[in-house]
């Protein structure tokens, strides 16, 4: 089945630019690679500010004055080795402006200076700050969400099943959520554009810190019984 236009257009614009697979590269050199090819985003939103979640580095998107908006707690994706606050800068300026919820992105700590279960640990405890602090933010701590993309979308699994604060629902885009790496997809799709088998092995091998940790729950969701 052939590609969207759109996702062709995606899939030819990152063949273009990484010149050398990931998976040959080390991690820095592939941040390097990925920021390069972001461009910021121009779109007005009524507020962003820098906010510190605890330890953890946040930006926060309101797309509105009301004081109690329903709140989005965004994960970035980016195999838990690339990405940042401002990779996904324009995503987040999106959603807030098309939720009319704020959206609070978080900068958790990257594979693999710092492996499993590191980035799970930061995302949670942004998660729970948020919900202590929905006064400070001008949001309503009975209306939250979480969500994320890839890497991101594994965060917001994993936390969302560990129950840290009461949420509404996730927003989860072509979530990560089994690190075995065996399902019949990731094998049919071994060949993929831009997410090749042997790029996503690259990524988990960062982040995972030991054999054992591909069946915790906190970094495989999927495995979680009811």
């Amino acid at each position: 089945m052939p590609l969207h236009p759109q996702a062709q257009a995606v899939a030819d614009f990152y063949k273009a630019m990484r010149t050398t697979p990931f998976e040959e590269l080390q991690p820095t050199e592939a941040r390097a690679l990925y920021n390069a090819g972001q461009i910021p985003s121009t779109e007005v939103v009524h507020e962003i500010r820098d906010v510190q979640a605890g330890s953890i580095p946040c930006r926060l998107y309101r797309p509105s004055a009301q004081t109690d908006l329903g709140l989005l707690v965004f994960f970035h994706g980016g195999g838990w080795v690339i990405g940042d606050l401002n990779s996904h800068d324009g995503v987040c300026r999106s959603l807030a402006n098309k939720s009319g919820h704020a959206v609070l992105a978080v900068d958790y700590r990257l594979a693999p200076e710092h492996k499993f279960p590191a980035a799970f640990d930061d995302c949670a405890e942004a998660l729970k700050w948020a919900y202590d602090n929905a006064l400070a933010l001008g949001i309503d701590n009975t209306r939250m969400a979480v969500g994320g993309d890839s890497a991101g979308g594994n965060l917001a699994a994993a936390v969302a099943l560990a129950e840290v604060v009461p949420l509404k629902f996730q927003m989860l885009i072509y979530p990560a959520v089994d690190m075995s790496m065996e399902s019949p997809s990731i094998n049919e799709n071994a060949n993929a554009p831009i997410l090749t088998k042997s790029v996503m092995a690259w990524f988990v091998n960062h982040y995972m810190n030991s054999d054992s940790d591909r069946t915790n729950i906190n970094a495989s969701p999927m495995l979680a019984s009811d």
